[in-house]
C-alpha cells in the first residue's frame, strides 16, 4: 500500500500560541519548512489549540523520503504524532487483518432488498411513523451537519436548509455546496434527506420519494470531506466548533476514521459541544474496518450501527463495546446525486443513514419537551445525559429483539415513539 500512496502532507496539533508555533517552525529541516502551507486554530475562542499543515502546492505530493522526514521531526517537537494527508485526508491504514469475517465472506448486499420497497418501511421499524403521529416534526431544532456538503435536490428545502451559516472547510470557503469530485459526492445529500426531508416541502409523498426523520428541523450544512472514511480530523473538529458557535442543537455526522493517532483537539470539540447543551451522534462505520471508529468511538458522542428490515444487525457494520445503539441502515431510502450532477431517490446502505435517524430522533424529542424545558430542567451538560439515559433505556428509546448481543449492538434498536413517550429522568 505504501507504494502507491500520494501523501498530499502531514498535519499536527498541539496545544501552545503563536510562540510555540514558530518554535515547531525552527525546529523542521529547511526542505520540509519550505512546504509549510497554514497554521490555525481548532476553536476561534481558544488561542492554544493550534494545528500546523506541512504540504505542498497543487502541482506535487510529499515523497516518501520528506514524508518521513517532517514526520520525524515533527514528532519530536510536538505532544502527539503527525498523521498523514493522502489527497487532502487522512490516511486510514486500512489492512486486512481489520476486516471482518462476515464481510468478506458476504460483501455489501443489493440496495433494493425484499421487504423494503415501502419508502417508509425504516420509519416503521424506528417508531418514527408513531413519533410523527404525536405531532413530532423537529421543529425548532438546528442541525450542524459535517459531510461532503450539499445540493440542489428536490428532497431537501432550501428555506430549512441553512447554508447562509454553514461553510466549506475542504476548500476553505463560506460556501458549502458538494462539489461532487471525487470521494463520495453527494453524501451529505443523502444523509440529509434521511434526516430532515419534509413531505410538506413538497407536496403530497409519492412513490421512491423519501421522508426524513425530522421533518421541520432545520440543517447546517458543513462541508468537511469528500470521502466519509478518508477524513481530516483537524477538520471535522473545526467543524464540530462551527456548528456549536452557530446554535446547533444536534450535530449528526455520517463519516470515520480507523486507526487514530492521538488527536486530542477532536476531543475538546466534542467535550465543547457537550458542555453546550448539544447531542452529537456519529457512524459506528462500515466494513472492513471492524472496530467502530473516530469521533464515534468518543466517550461523548453517540455511537449508532446499522440494522436490517428483520432486525438483524448488519453484518457490515461495525460493532463493539463503543456502539450505543442501532437503526435501520441496509436498504434504507434516501436521495441521491452523482458526480454528474444526475438527481434521483432509491435505496442505499451505511450507518450514515442509520445515525441521520438517531440524529433525527433526537431534533423529535427536543421538539417534543421543549428544548428550553429542558435546559431549564436538566441544564446543558445535563441535557445531553438525560436525553443518552432515555435514548439507550429498553422500553424507551430502544427496543431489543431476543438473544441481542449488547456488547456488540448497543442497548437495541431505535424506538423513537417510545423515546418521545418515556419519563423524564429526574436531574441529577
Amino acid at each position: 500500500m505504501e507504494g502507491v500512496i500520494q501523501i498530499r502532507g502531514l498535519a499536527i496539533e498541539f496545544d501552545g500560541t503563536e510562540a510555540t508555533l514558530e518554535r515547531i517552525k525552527a525546529g523542521i529541516p529547511a526542505a520540509t519548512r519550505a512546504l509549510l502551507t497554514d497554521a490555525f486554530r481548532l476553536d476561534q475562542s481558544d488561542p492554544t489549540s493550534m494545528v500546523l499543515r506541512v504540504e505542498p502546492d497543487s502541482t506535487r505530493t510529499l515523497t516518501q523520503e520528506e514524508y518521513r522526514a517532517a514526520r520525524d521531526s515533527i514528532q519530536g517537537l510536538a505532544e502527539v504524532e503527525p498523521y498523514a494527508i493522502v489527497q487532502g485526508m487522512l490516511e486510514p491504514r486500512i489492512d486486512s487483518s481489520e476486516t471482518t469475517a462476515e464481510f468478506e465472506s458476504f460483501g455489501y448486499p443489493s440496495s433494493d432488498l425484499p421487504g423494503t420497497e415501502d419508502p417508509l418501511w425504516h420509519h416503521e421499524r424506528a417508531g418514527v411513523s408513531a413519533a410523527h403521529a404525536l405531532g413530532a416534526t423537529g421543529m425548532g431544532v438546528l442541525v450542524g451537519h459535517p459531510d461532503t456538503g450539499y445540493t440542489d435536490h428536490w428532497e431537501l428545502s432550501s428555506p430549512r436548509i441553512r447554508a447562509d451559516i454553514g461553510h466549506n472547510f475542504v476548500e476553505d470557503s463560506a460556501d458549502p455546496t458538494d462539489l461532487l469530485h471525487g470521494g463520495n459526492p453527494g453524501h451529505g445529500t443523502a444523509t440529509a434527506s434521511v434526516l430532515m426531508s419534509g413531505l410538506a416541502d413538497r407536496g403530497d409523498l409519492e412513490p421512491e420519494e423519501v421522508a426524513g426523520v425530522a421533518l421541520g428541523a432545520e440543517l447546517v450544512p458543513i462541508r468537511t470531506i469528500r470521502h466519509v472514511a478518508l477524513i481530516a480530523f483537524h477538520d471535522v473538529a473545526r467543524a464540530i466548533h462551527h456548528a456549536v458557535d452557530q446554535g446547533c442543537h444536534v450535530i449528526s455526522m455520517s463519516l470515520g476514521g480507523v486507526r487514530v493517532f492521538p488527536f486530542d483537539g477532536l476531543k475538546k470539540a466534542v467535550r465543547r459541544a457537550r458542555d453546550n447543551g448539544v447531542i452529537v451522534v456519529a457512524a459506528a462505520g462500515n466494513a472492513p474496518a471492524k472496530d467502530v471508529v473516530a469521533p464515534a468511538n468518543l466517550d461523548d458522542v453517540i455511537a449508532v450501527a446499522a440494522t436490517t428490515i428483520k432486525d438483524e444487525p448488519a453484518v457490515w457494520s461495525c460493532r463493539g463495546p463503543e456502539v450505543d445503539l442501532c437503526a435501520p441502515g441496509e436498504s434504507v431510502w434516501r436521495a441521491h446525486i452523482n458526480g454528474k450532477g444526475a438527481k434521483g431517490t432509491g435505496r442505499g446502505h451505511g450507518t450514515s443513514y442509520a445515525t441521520a435517524m438517531v440524529a433525527g430522533a433526537a431534533c423529535l424529542w427536543l421538539q417534543h419537551h421543549e428544548r428550553d424545558s429542558l435546559l431549564g430542567m436538566y441544564g446543558r451538560r445535563g441535557l445531553v445525559a438525560a436525553f443518552k439515559q432515555i435514548l439507550t433505556t429498553p422500553g424507551q428509546g430502544v427496543r431489543r429483539p431476543p438473544a441481542w448481543d449488547t456488547e456488540r449492538w448497543g442497548a437495541g434498536i431505535l424506538d423513537a415513539r417510545g423515546l418521545l413517550d418515556a419519563p423524564l429522568p429526574p436531574p441529577r
